[in-house]
């Protein structure tokens, strides 16, 4: 799993016909976050994590149960350890056990991610038996992770 920042409202700071900067605007800051997560072999999508700062953006008001995302909110768009926890344990954990059921497959199932702190998860919370959560290391996240 790695989520990635969109910050939907910004200016370019280039624009395409000539090099100089965009100049007399503010940089706003409106973001979301977005998570991706799949099996090794890209058969099973989850579905993506959204985390935005407002529970019910006024645009999506009448359509916001029906997206097919995990919709989120949190005060500065990011991911956060309780927001981690809740996402691991009722749609990661359940997403893979369906797959699992629908393939025929037993066993434990990785879970891939940064070493960030919203991503920590206390020891009585991880299931040893079925699934791990497997920390990359310290500054490698560039160069290793597959799903940047």
């Amino acid at each position: 799993m790695d989520e990635s920042g969109l910050l939907w409202k910004a200016f370019p700071k280039k624009t395409l016909g000539c090099e100089k900067s965009v100049s007399g605007y503010k940089m706003r800051k409106d973001r979301i976050t977005i998570g991706l997560c799949s099996n090794v072999t890209g058969n099973n999508k989850m579905m993506p994590l959204v985390i935005y700062k407002y529970r019910n953006p006024r645009a999506l008001k009448h359509s916001l149960h029906r997206l097919p995302v995990v919709f989120k909110n949190q005060k500065n768009a990011w991911i956060n350890r309780e927001l981690f926890i809740d996402w691991y344990e009722n749609h990661f954990k359940p997403s893979v056990r369906r797959y699992q059921l629908r393939k025929g497959i037993c066993g434990k199932a990785v879970l891939l991610v940064d070493n960030c702190t919203g991503h920590q998860v206390p020891e009585d919370m991880q299931d040893k038996d079925n699934f791990q959560i497997v920390y990359l290391p310290p500054n490698t996240t560039s160069l290793i992770q597959p799903m940047e």
